[in-house]
């Protein structure tokens, strides 16, 4: 009861089983339910526990495996409503059972808050980057600042994780005694005791871990570089585990990854006037950042030399190398494998030079040196053979040029776009002896190595920048275009940016009541668009969709619509109107919604997508359905077989609407006085009119 902590005692036979019900509230004063703590122990037998929400647990998916010792329940599985527990007996069993909540507000301390990038050192007791450290509360012990935790036993801490972090969090896990493990998760509670939906399916609820057997060092970066610039934002959660058979001593200290002197990350110039040295403790880290500028070097040299140990380099752009789901899950340039590459990583000591490409302009880059062993080492870096120097650039929007290629010569260009771009759309006038290759981030590789190639005459491009997981055409990345000459002769040749157009409905009309006698009512609808951007709408196939979207709950979603074609060029400025009769999918009466949103599949390079959807129009609908009744028939009272009949039978409709179209009325025949699957149809009247609400019809037919 009220999400408190609660003890039960018992003792059990071996075998059998114990239940409890416990309500599962939807928070707890103010802060959300991030986990439910089930501590079983023991004075007598080996006691064991699940659990399962409505129902008595049971061996189905929806229940939990039984553990022994402490279990973790958690969202998405965990919900609130009414649950049930099982505690069962082995041997002679004599138990305690304590149920208690996870709250931010039950944790071992309030939660720590990560710095955002560059923010100035502001934790009390602690030094940048550190931002957390256990060993700071004054209840731990003296001396080795320790926490102590009984074996099997969970401790709960949480971080706030905010918008604009510098995508590194570190852990250290210090094992004073005994084997404590941690477990990360973000969001809510992390548990090894089951799925997101029970005891199979739906994947693990732990998305971090150390499970080794000593101090342990976890650098918990992004998993994909691509799109991911920062860690999660949000509330991050962390259990200490006391593993192993005897109860725990640890100490945890966080990190972020802002750059400090002599810290987790440093600054390192690239003119070769700063060699730094450092130490580094078996299985950590330690981070060097470097700034590639606009126009990148050439070659980027790299000296690092080892004095002690065997540590390893592992390169990474905009958020450092480091760890993802455990410290043996590495995460580096080539897992984010963002151009042609190639993608090394440096295991021994000495000197190395990254040219441009793969190297990307205007980023940050991260060296991260891990070593297996305790270490100490050295790193300086500086610049060689010159820069790419990419001078020409071409406007986003609307931007031309026009020149000439000397022949087997090539052009670079630099086309930087915006963040709020939707598309990447351009053409050119050329002949097929030109090549065009586009590459994001970096200038294209030697020879014809990039993202985009065209050995075509005339060539053009389009490509919607508004989904995540189309990489690499996404907005704010510089783009480079290298245009290559493959014939001895000079080559003429033009090239343009596309303008975006902006199509916004400016009108749509739909009626506001409609009432009908069967489901599935047709209506008109009409509506108005206009071209609100600075280039002619005309999609990438010479047409685009518009949908109408009806709704049940006045929202836009995928519940019922239908498509229209739009094949016209809409000039700056311009309108078009449409009409249309649409079929909704209205099976009741009651308040729907209608939409209708342009362009449904980004077919036209198209500036605004937010403005694409009309205002709703609030449709009522009567659905008035005839109701057929006979009301009397008539037949003679005596026969034989197959004999032939006068049937007359009066119909009256009982309903709000009327009858119309063409159906038939049956003649059955049947041994018993009641219509059953007994009955058969001996002959049919055929029915051709309508029949108002209240009115009736009349017809005599014969049947053998």
């Amino acid at each position: 009861t009220n999400g408190g902590t609660n003890i039960v005692s018992g003792t059990l036979a071996d075998t059998e089983s114990a239940f409890f019900q416990v309500v599962v509230p939807t928070n707890l004063d103010g802060a959300p339910i991030l986990g439910w703590q089930l501590n079983l122990s023991q004075t007598n037998g080996s006691p064991s526990v699940r659990v399962r929400q409505n129902l008595l647990p049971d061996n189905t998916c929806d229940t939990t495996a039984f553990a022994s010792g402490s279990i973790i329940i958690a969202p998405p599985f965990l919900v609130p409503g009414t649950w049930y527990v099982e505690v069962k007996g082995s041997g002679n069993t004599a138990f305690s059972l304590a149920s208690s909540v996870i709250t931010t507000n039950t944790m071992q301390r309030a939660p720590w808050t990560m710095p955002i990038l560059g923010q100035a050192d502001t934790s009390t007791n602690l030094r940048q980057p550190v931002f957390g450290d256990t060993g700071v509360d004054s209840t731990n012990l003296p001396g080795d600042q320790g926490v102590d935790l009984a074996q099997g036993q969970y401790d709960f801490y949480a971080i706030i994780v905010p918008t604009n972090n510098a995508g590194l969090l570190h852990t250290e896990l210090e094992a004073i005694s005994g084997n404590p493990q941690l477990y990360i998760r973000v969001g809510a509670a992390p548990t090894p005791n089951h799925y997101a939906e029970g005891s199979c399916g739906g994947g693990q609820l732990i998305d971090r871990q150390l499970t080794g057997s000593t101090t342990q060092y976890g650098s918990w970066v992004p998993l994909n570089g691509r799109t991911d610039t920062q860690l999660t934002p949000g509330l991050w959660v962390i259990s200490v585990y006391a593993a192993g058979n005897a109860n725990v001593r640890y100490r945890l200290i966080l990190s972020s990854g802002n750059s400090a002197t002599n810290g987790l990350v440093q600054d390192l110039p690239l003119d070769g006037s700063v060699k730094l040295t450092n130490a580094l403790a078996g299985g950590d880290w330690r981070y060097y950042r470097v700034q590639i500028p606009t126009n990148a070097p050439n070659n980027l040299l790299v000296i690092w030399t080892s004095i002690i140990g065997s540590p390893h380099i592992f390169i990474r752009d905009t958020v450092p190398p480091g760890e993802g789901a455990h410290i043996s899950d590495f995460i580096t340039w080539s897992s984010d494998n963002k151009n042609e590459g190639p993608y090394p990583d440096f295991p021994s000591p000495g000197r190395f030079t990254l040219t441009t490409p793969p190297l990307r302009t205007g980023t940050s880059y991260y060296f991260g040196i891990w070593s297996p062993d305790d270490a100490v080492f050295t790193i300086t870096c500086s610049t060689n053979g010159g820069a790419i120097d990419v001078t020409n650039t071409i406007a986003f929007y609307g931007g031309s040029i026009s020149s000439n290629i000397p022949g087997y010569g090539t052009l670079l260009y630099r086309i930087d776009v915006p963040p709020e771009a939707t598309g990447l759309w351009f053409s050119a006038a050329n002949s097929s002896d030109l090549v065009f290759l586009l590459e994001q981030g970096t200038v294209p590789g030697p020879g014809y190595d990039a993202q985009w190639i065209s050995h075509q005459a005339n060539a053009s491009f389009s490509e919607s920048l508004t989904d995540p997981a189309n990489w690499p055409w996404l907005p704010g990345y510089s783009y480079y275009l290298a245009i290559t000459n493959t014939s001895p002769s000079a080559e003429n040749f033009s090239f343009t940016m596309a303008q975006p157009s902006d199509l916004a409905p400016f009108d749509f009309i739909a009626p506001t009541s409609v009432t009908s006698t069967a489901p599935n009512p047709r209506v008109q609808v009409v509506w108005g668009v206009t071209n609100q951007g600075i280039g002619a709408a005309t999609g990438s196939y010479g047409y685009w969709y518009d949908r109408v979207w009806f709704s049940t709950n006045g929202a836009l979603d995928a519940q019922s619509y239908i498509d229209f074609p739009i094949n016209q060029t809409v000039a700056p400025g311009g309108t078009y109107w449409q009409t249309n009769t649409v079929t909704l999918p209205m099976s009741a009466s009651g308040n729907y919604t209608l939409f209708v949103q342009v362009d449904v599949y980004n077919y036209t390079y198209d500036s605004d997508l937010v403005n694409n959807v009309s205002a709703p129009v609030t449709l009522t609908y009567e659905l008035h359905p005839p109701d057929l009744a006979p009301v009397s028939v008539s037949a003679p009272a005596a026969g034989s077989s197959g004999m032939s009949v006068q049937v007359a039978c009066v119909v009256t409709n009982q309903g709000l609407g009327s009858a119309s179209g063409w159906w038939y009325d049956g003649i059955y025949f049947s041994s018993s006085p009641v219509f059953d699957t007994n009955a058969t149809l001996v002959g049919y009247a055929g029915q051709n009119h309508a029949v108002a609400a209240g009115g009736s019809y009349t017809w005599t037919n014969s049947a053998t």
